[in-house]
């Protein structure tokens, strides 16, 4: 491939930090770190809105009306000329973002649990009444159902260390280390090891997943 002119080198600067932000902020020390007070600022709101980092909905419309309302007031406290700007380059009818959901999340009707994970973002997992039942048991009378949730809550690749941690403070890991049959071992060491055994990824050196827009009025909402 031949040289890059100079300049384009701006053009392929925004165009990377705003399509592919895991790879430039690699590189892009300054843009990182302008990603990451920008999720911290989204964390205080979240928990603001909801009173805590934690919220339980009881289906998946719940949730999805509810995250319409809180994005909704977001954006009427924001400046009105930037909100008016980024809905007339959007094509938006309402003050808010575009949120989709699969049918199977909207119409899943056995708990969802949300958790702001401050360095992730927002994580949701389905079928959360049966975590939360199987956790207040503390690792005795778990049915077949708890038991997969649990199982699910470990070695599922897209929840954090920081969810499972997170619900762990609250009613301690033995139904965790019971599901995974660790009778053996105090329970709190059980659940060190089965994070580092399915969450490794999570452990190393991870970047902001939020891309910054230049010039987009909607990163300031």
């Amino acid at each position: 491939m031949p040289d890059l002119p100079e300049s384009e080198d701006l053009t392929l600067s925004k165009e990377m930090i705003e399509r592919s932000s895991a790879i430039a902020y690699r590189y892009c020390p300054a843009e990182a770190a302008k990603a990451r007070e920008f999720t911290d600022e989204q964390l205080t709101r979240f928990v603001a809105y909801y009173g805590d980092d934690l919220v339980t909905f009881p289906d998946g419309l719940a949730l999805a009306a509810a995250e319409q309302r809180r994005m909704e007031s977001e954006w009427r406290a924001a400046d009105a000329e930037k909100v008016a700007e980024t809905m007339r380059v959007h094509g938006l009818e309402h003050p808010r973002p575009r949120m989709t959901f699969p049918p199977d999340f909207l119409n899943h009707d056995q708990g969802i649990g949300a958790f702001f994970n401050p360095n992730e973002g927002v994580e949701f997992m389905l079928g959360f009444n049966h975590v939360l039942s199987a956790l207040s048991k503390r690792g005795v009378g778990l049915n077949e159902d708890e038991s997969r949730a649990l199982q699910g809550l470990v070695t599922s690749a897209a929840i954090s260390p920081a969810f499972v941690r997170r619900l762990v403070a609250d009613s301690g890991a033995e139904s965790i280390a019971e599901t995974f049959l660790m009778r053996d071992d105090p329970p709190d060491l059980a659940f060190e090891f089965l994070l580092r055994r399915h969450k490794g990824h999570f452990y190393r050196k991870r970047y902001p997943t939020l891309s910054l827009r230049r010039g987009d009025a909607s990163k300031t909402l």
